[in-house]
């Protein structure tokens, strides 16, 4: 794998072991608690985080099968700074259309080997990528448009900081317990 891919791939695997510690430990019960009726338990952020990362993957892997790609540029950098500053610091941001919601019902146990196994297909990925393709768009954003496999693995990383804030948030939530 790429230098720098590894060091972005690293970076979002840490980040996912920071949330599932802040998910260990914890009754099917309070992982499938729904704070309100329209927000997400720990069970369906987890899921969330899964439907994402599996559609981006699937996103990149065609885009880089069709080939056709275009150099990324200063604009793409800058598209992934506004897209890692929203996420960072804007409490609630609604998900584009594209994002189906996650189902209430759900497996936390499943989620999770869901997510190990989806983490292991990147892996793979990352290792075959061309290093040809390294600098080029490989992903494009609902929001920010087209970014390079490195800026989708750091939006990937920001995208699951985000959701260790909410799951934090619930776990806060008086009812939770």
């Amino acid at each position: 794998m790429h230098k720098k891919l590894a060091v972005r791939f690293q970076d979002l695997e840490h980040s996912r072991q920071a949330l599932l510690v802040l998910t260990e430990g914890y009754s099917q019960q309070q992982l499938l608690f729904n704070p309100t009726d329209n927000q997400w338990s720990m069970a369906q952020v987890m899921k969330h985080l899964v439907m994402t990362e599996t559609q981006i993957l699937q996103y990149v892997l065609r885009r880089v099968e069709k080939g056709n790609l275009h150099q990324a540029t200063y604009k793409s950098w800058v598209r992934y700074i506004l897209v890692k500053l929203a996420l960072r610091y804007r409490k609630k941001i609604k998900a584009p259309k594209q994002v189906e919601a996650p189902p209430k019902v759900l497996n936390p146990i499943q989620v999770r080997e869901e997510w190990e196994q989806l983490r292991k297909q990147w892996a793979t990925m990352l290792e075959k990528m061309p290093t040809d393709v390294i600098n080029k768009n490989v992903f494009r954003h609902p929001l920010a448009g087209d970014m390079s496999i490195s800026h989708t693995l750091g939006f990937m990383n920001e995208h699951v900081r985000h959701h260790i804030a909410q799951i934090q948030r619930i776990r806060q939530d008086t009812n939770w317990r």
